[in-house]
């Protein structure tokens, strides 16, 4: 369907080649985070709670540092020369860990250099897709559609294939084949290059830039050392979770204070509506993402030790559970909510952006209340419970995640005022940062002492939280529920 679909639009061949750089991407950055706390914590014996940490903070680096790489690619080295950088180092990264004779310094030293990978790759190669069309050109939003559909199928390809071979044959053959996602993610890339398929303005390298010197030394050999030292900077933060907790703290409340402060200063009292109710999808968002990110957490031990994953007389993986349930249903739904929105608004019954964002937390809520049932039914019985259960969860939350994440790119992209757009962008982007380490966060709260078999303690832990996330949700969206009016004035929307 995809390809029909890029053939029958006629979109530049550029496409091919970017789609499937970002399939194999995302595959390679999927694979690693479905089955990184299951690794450390049954290969490695690391505490849940460290693990934990561990996976929160390493998807939160991964968000942070294309900011950092994306302003490298503008300033001086290009597009082209960013994602190939970017490409190397996450199969670098790879490579690392799947070196069998490494211990956890080998996990820090390779997801740190993988975070920084994915920094020069992540956004540069979105830039890369929009450079290949005219603003104003009507298949501009289908290529980013298609180009999102490579992402979920790197995700479904990660879960069918890195975590059935890690799970059951060895955990560093699936680390390898990560590297080897990236590899071939990185050849396709390289390819369309030499094929002339990308715009000329993508690689144009700013020699300029690279030649001025700072202390006398030319930007070019500072970058490289920069480089280095951003991984060493990353592989200290990911092996000391104190450390990465103050760094976490003092960027997120750092943006929030900051966008406040720019609410408060605002020349007109429309721009001032506009930061505002952005601070607070900003906010809201954070909230979110600290629950959904639980999917690489707490979800998946919870899935691993208590829920009954053997159908037709074959187990599943638990990472397969991470990965691929959220991903069908994205591709599965995202028509059908789309349409929903639109026949809505068709009917004179257009729902509100800050409402469809209440729908997406009471769909959390409703999501984190199945895993919280289906944890409750372990402890009640002391056996695993049905994978009905869990599935019917991340259901709901792909629903939520469909409500929410989409919807708060376009509330950002129309609020913003035009000169703090590329900003307020990158905050949106932080919010799901902030909240994938306080998902690691939450996720520490639950310590089972290592070699617990018994399901009423470890499913009597999972109900806890759950139902803590459940409670706190709630709480949060009943705030929401009663400013709702309030926000709808701040954006203009009925």
């Amino acid at each position: 369907m995809v390809l029909a679909d890029i053939n029958s639009q006629k979109h530049p061949r550029g496409l091919y080649f970017l789609f499937f750089t970002e399939m194999w991407e995302r595959f390679s950055f999927y694979g690693i985070s479905g089955i990184l706390v299951l690794y450390v914590t049954k290969q490695l014996h690391l505490p849940d709670g460290e693990a934990g940490l561990l996976s929160g903070a390493y998807m939160a680096f991964t968000f942070l540092a294309p900011i950092l790489g994306g302003w490298v690619a503008d300033k001086f080295i290009g597009y082209v020369v960013s994602v190939t950088i970017g490409a190397i180092l996450i199969f670098a990264g790879n490579v690392i860990l799947a070196i069998p004779s490494f211990d956890i310094q080998g996990v820090y030293a390779g997801l740190a250099v993988v975070a920084i990978g994915t920094g020069f790759l992540k956004s540069t190669v979105s830039v890369l897709l929009g450079q290949l069309y005219d603003k104003k050109d009507v298949k501009r939003d289908a290529a980013y559609t298609i180009f999102y559909m490579g992402i979920n199928l790197g995700s479904i390809l990660a879960g069918l294939i890195i975590a059935y071979v890690a799970e059951n044959i060895n955990w560093h053959y699936g680390f390898a084949l990560a590297a080897m996602g990236m590899l071939l993610g990185l050849i396709i890339f390289l390819i369309g290059f030499k094929k002339h398929n990308y715009s000329d303005i993508s690689n144009i390298v700013r020699h300029e830039n690279l030649k001025q010197k700072l202390a006398g030394i030319p930007c070019s050999i500072l970058l490289v050392l920069g480089t280095i030292a951003a991984i060493f900077i990353m592989y200290t933060l990911l092996s000391d979770p104190g450390k990465t907790k103050i760094v976490i703290t003092f960027i997120s409340f750092g943006l929030l204070i900051y966008i406040a402060i720019l609410g408060i200063r605002a020349k007109t009292s429309i721009e001032r509506n506009q930061l505002f109710s952005i601070l607070v999808f900003i906010v809201t968002a954070i909230f979110f993402w600290s629950l959904y990110k639980q999917s690489f957490n707490s979800l998946a031990l919870f899935i691993d030790r208590d829920t009954d994953k053997v159908f037709m007389g074959h187990a599943i993986p638990t990472s397969m559970f991470v990965l691929v349930p959220n991903s069908l249903f994205l591709v599965a739904l995202a028509g059908l909510f789309a349409n929903f929105w639109i026949k809505m608004e068709q009917k004179g019954k257009q729902i509100s952006a800050p409402a469809k964002f209440l729908i997406g937390l009471i769909f959390t809520i409703g999501s984190f209340a199945t895993f919280a049932f289906g944890a409750y039914l372990a402890y009640v019985s002391g056996n695993q419970s049905s994978m009905f259960w869990p599935l019917l969860g991340i259901f709901l939350l792909t629903c939520a995640e469909l409500c929410i994440s989409p919807v708060g790119l376009s509330i950002v992209s129309k609020m913003s005022p035009t000169h703090l757009s590329g900003f307020l962008m990158g905050a949106w982007f932080l919010a799901s940062s902030i909240g994938s380490y306080v998902s690691g966060l939450l996720s520490s709260f639950v310590s089972i002492p290592e070699g617990t078999v018994d399901v009423k303690v470890t499913a009597n832990a999972y109900f806890g939280l759950f139902s803590n996330c459940t409670i706190g949700m709630l709480v949060v969206a009943i705030i929401f529920a009663i400013l709702l009016p309030k926000i709808k004035r701040l954006t203009s929307d009925k």
